[in-house]
């Protein structure tokens, strides 16, 4: 029976997480019986951008230290490579410097590693088109290759291909010719990454993943996007751990939830997805998780203005009276509450009393000044309508 996973990924773009940080994290882990930490941020240079370049020997020896504090939690630790920027297709060059940072990373006790071909072009390198039909096939084919010249390390290879979610597919019929080749190519046991309808999906079921999931042999792991805030990190997403079908997501590998780097606020997050696997009411379980997280009861007064992102707030709900109500919850979660959490809670709880004072104050050429001095210069000169 195949492995499942289900746990964290770091694999956002704007934060790096510290080594303390990351062994609260797998802490947390541990408390939620979850399996798996997929280390992946797009901020390390040596995981991106600079994919060539070995680790420096200090990192080495903390993510040996990490990679082994896991094993003792019963956590696999999934280092991530994502060479797709420069890649060479064709170049033994690059593939022998992939294999060595690969053999690198899985030197520090990792069973698992992750080839990433995420957020780059979607067309195969001018040079490459003498060798390969397709960039599916130049992915299948490099994919394949690492899994032998790997087979005597006992090593998962993990994939993430250029086409993660349904809503990429460009083809009229829904099959993407990239997946498809990829499919022929890649080993059949291999853990491949998806989000689902879309790259922030609202809903997960069965049905959505259906095409995909026969395609490589329901071997997807759910890249979960639902709390991701990098696409816009002057917002945070604090709604309950909804639209998920579990007996869909059952059906394939694992479930992985991508966050936003914010410690306290992620081990939220991971508590929340460990209720729905253990089939927990969404709306339940966020309240009692609320609760363990002590924060206040004031919250729920302006939890709508913090719910999922295609969440809708009513705009009938700004009247004054509202208003005022949601000023003195927000001022209480500002001034009176306490803790590590509302410390990574409180630039979203301050801007958002910022954003209803100016609900308050039509005219705003009253309060410029205090415009100028909370808001930028372009969005205050927005407001001001200069």
């Amino acid at each position: 029976m195949a492995h499942k996973f289900y746990g964290y990924i770091e694999g956002y773009y704007g934060r790096m997480l510290t080594w303390e940080e990351r062994l609260r994290l797998l802490n947390h882990l541990k408390k939620l019986s979850l399996n798996a930490y997929l280390y992946a941020p797009k901020q390390d240079p040596y995981h991106r951008q600079e994919w060539r370049a070995p680790y420096p020997r200090e990192w080495i020896s903390r993510f040996r230290q990490f990679t082994l504090a896991a094993r003792k939690k019963n956590i696999r630790v999934i280092p991530a490579i994502a060479p797709g920027l420069s890649f060479d297709y064709c170049s033994n060059a690059d593939y022998k410097k992939l294999t060595g940072k690969i053999q690198q990373i899985i030197s520090c006790g990792s069973r698992d590693c992750a080839l990433l071909m995420d957020d780059i072009s979607e067309e195969l390198p001018k040079n490459c088109v003498k060798y390969f039909t397709s960039l599916g096939r130049a992915h299948g084919k490099l994919v394949a290759r690492l899994s032998l010249d790997l087979a005597g390390e006992s090593v998962t290879l993990w994939f993430c291909p250029t086409i993660y979610a349904n809503s990429l597919i460009k083809e009229k019929s829904g099959i993407s010719r990239y997946l498809v080749d990829l499919s022929l190519e890649i080993p059949n046991n291999f853990p491949l990454l998806w989000t689902g309808p879309n790259i922030v999906s609202k809903s997960i079921s069965g049905p959505d993943l259906k095409t995909i999931a026969e395609l490589f042999k329901d071997n997807l792991v759910i890249w979960d996007n639902l709390y991701a805030n990098d696409y816009c990190p002057s917002r945070l997403f604090l709604g309950p751990f909804k639209g998920r079908n579990r007996s869909g997501i059952n059906g394939q590998r694992g479930l992985m939830l991508n966050t936003t780097g914010m410690p306290l606020t992620d081990c939220f997050y991971l508590s929340l997805m460990a209720a729905f696997l253990r089939g927990e009411s969404a709306r339940q379980s966020w309240r009692k998780t609320l609760s363990d997280f002590k924060v206040p009861k004031e919250f729920f007064t302006i939890a709508a203005f913090f719910g999922l992102p295609s969440d809708a707030v009513n705009s009938k709900r700004l009247d004054r009276k509202s208003v005022r109500k949601f000023q003195k919850a927000v001022d209480y979660l500002l001034w009176q509450w306490k803790s590590p959490l509302q410390c990574e809670w409180y630039p979203f709880l301050f801007a958002f009393a910022n954003d209803l004072k100016l609900v308050q104050t039509p005219d705003r050429a009253r309060i410029r000044g205090w415009i100028v001095k909370k808001y930028p210069p372009l969005l205050a000169n927005a407001l001001l309508g200069q």
